[in-house]
């Protein structure tokens, strides 16, 4: 170390050795007495000597100050890291979810020491409480609860939330109910699937469903609670029962809270409702070709007439050959009735060999191949 310190001086003692015997022979210094000659000056061999110096000195320290070197425990550009300076780099700020960051050689950064690929990769890592499926053992017993399944939370936490104890009159989890805890809801919360009344509904036995056995029950066909009818159970009314009405069918509405008197009829009032055929006073709605028959007979009392009790009179209605028939009034055109075949028959029938159409033409009531029997 002795001889590392002294050289510089000895170079600088040479040097200052020459300046002297120079300034003593060489004629421009003697007659200049500044010491400047052939431009130069006394100053450059302290120029000199310092450069001298300051090459032996970076020799003797190994580097050159503001300029980046591997391993010197500082991290400069283009350095990733130097050392224990990793520039604040984290395996969680990286993506892993632990381990270390470590500095290579070359000082760039070695992520060989980080573990696990984050939350989701179904591995717990340091942290984690669970990871996509792996519970790491968790149960609903370590909350206390008797049945249900703990979860994984999408930050790898575990949620407890499904888990739960029927019988213990809180409903939580997957229960529907518990006990007394039916959510507030009465037999009039589930009007649509029919069941109505103001009283709480029950809770089954498992908290899977609601139990509905205390309420009433609407379309089971039996009147029950404040239901006005149900079904077909109108409670021994009828249509002259519920209003100003003579006829009709009564019916009950679909929630059963009116009856539905849409088929009641008032024969009379002037207008063709409910089950009505026809109203008196008003031309009837059909013919008699409407209602089956050939014709109608003559005026002036042919046609479709209304009865009182608003049904057709078909009185002024007939039939022709071999059509049906009750009575001879059925039959037109001096047509008759054979009350044996039930069928209008020409008032004068036909002897055997006559050619026929119906064996209502012929004597015999028999037509055989075109032929009276």
């Amino acid at each position: 170390m002795a001889r590392l310190l002294s050289a510089p001086w000895i170079v600088l003692t040479l040097a200052l050795g020459l300046t002297t015997a120079c300034r003593r022979t060489n004629p421009a210094f003697q007659a200049n007495g500044t010491g400047t000659a052939g431009g130069g000056s006394g100053s450059s061999a302290t120029a000199a000597a310092t450069s001298t110096a300051t090459a032996g000195s970076a020799s003797a320290g190994g580097s050159t100050t503001g300029t980046a070197e591997c391993g010197d425990g500082v991290r400069q550009s283009p350095e990733e890291c130097d050392g224990a300076d990793l520039g604040g780099v984290t395996c969680l700020g990286q993506g892993f979810s632990g381990g270390s960051v470590a500095c290579r050689d070359d000082c760039t950064l070695d992520f060989g020491g980080c573990t696990g690929s984050g939350c989701g990769d179904g591995v717990i890592d340091p942290g984690e409480a669970c990871d996509d499926q792996d519970l790491g053992g968790a149960s609903c017993g370590d909350v206390g609860k008797q049945a249900g399944q703990p979860t994984c939370t999408l930050t790898c936490q575990i949620d407890y939330g499904g888990c739960y104890t029927c019988g213990d009159d809180v409903a939580e989890g997957p229960e529907v109910c518990d006990g007394d805890d039916v959510g507030g809801k009465t037999c009039d919360s589930f009007a649509q699937e029919g069941y109505h009344g103001p009283e709480p509904v029950a809770c089954m036995p498992d908290c899977k469903a609601f139990d509905f056995s205390d309420c009433s029950l609407c379309g089971n066909d039996i009147k029950e609670d404040d239901e006005v009818c149900d079904g077909q159970d109108l409670d021994g009314l009828a249509c002259p029962d519920v209003g100003n009405y003579d006829a009709g069918d009564l019916a009950c509405e679909d929630d059963c809270s009116a009856f539905n008197i849409s088929s009641c009829t008032s024969c009379g009032d002037g207008a063709i409702e409910g089950t009505e055929a026809c109203e008196p006073g008003l031309d009837p709605p059909k013919t008699c070709k409407d209602l089956g028959f050939d014709m109608a007979k003559p005026a002036p009392d042919g046609g479709v007439a209304c009865n009182d009790d608003c049904t057709f009179d078909t009185s002024g209605c007939c039939n022709g050959l071999n059509k049906p028939c009750n009575t001879d009034d059925n039959c037109c055109m001096g047509f008759v009735c054979n009350a044996n075949l039930g069928a209008c028959a020409p008032s004068i029938c036909k002897v055997s060999g006559a050619l026929c159409n119906f064996p209502v033409e012929c004597c015999s009531e028999k037509c055989n191949s075109g032929a009276c029997m």
